[in-house]
């Protein structure tokens, strides 16, 4: 469940948070690991930032994820790994207690904004897909921080219990380092 927090001291904007805190501004922090470029707008050409201020990147370039509310609908998304929210689920992590009338309505307009943002061609998408009822952001898993934190963070623990503890440190401190802004 994300909820309200109080306003960004960098940017005096109010976020959610929740799993990620999702603004829709503000500078993101270069990731360790480069990506490969590709031409157009391809899954694997998209860096993904949600242990700190969301951010969204196609090499250098920052993509706007839109106010707060329409940012929180991306992370909640990303979270899912590439499996399908329905709009229930998804109405539920955007609004806590009772859900505006236009509910789903506010919904196909946050997914249809991100497609803009995110898809080469919003007509034919093939990141930010409708499947089952819902939605899916089909991603590379490498591409979002957070996965990538997970992986490190477990391959530190099975070299602590191989008690091979430098590989450890150095894993767990590369996992550490993804971390940006406040926790």
């Amino acid at each position: 469940m994300l909820r309200r927090a109080g306003p960004n001291r960098t940017t005096g904007t109010t976020s959610q948070v929740g799993t990620a805190r999702c603004p829709g501004a503000g500078p993101g922090r270069a990731r360790g690991g480069r990506m490969r470029e590709a031409a157009g707008v391809t899954p694997t050409s998209l860096r993904c930032t949600l242990l700190g201020t969301l951010t969204v990147r196609r090499g250098a370039t920052r993509i706007r994820t839109g106010p707060p509310q329409q940012g929180a609908l991306l992370a909640a998304l990303l979270l899912r790994g590439g499996r399908t929210a329905g709009v229930d689920e998804l109405v539920a992590a955007l609004w806590e207690r009772e859900p505006p009338v236009r509910a789903v309505g506010t919904i196909r307009t946050y997914v249809s904004r991100l497609r803009g943002a995110l898809e080469e061609d919003r007509a034919r998408p093939r990141l930010l897909v409708s499947a089952d009822g819902g939605y899916a952001l089909r991603v590379p898993p490498e591409s979002v921080d957070a996965v990538v934190f997970e992986r490190l963070v477990r391959d530190g623990r099975t070299a602590a219990e191989r008690g091979d503890h430098a590989e450890a440190r150095r894993l767990l401190r590369e996992a550490d380092a993804l971390w940006g802004g406040e926790p």
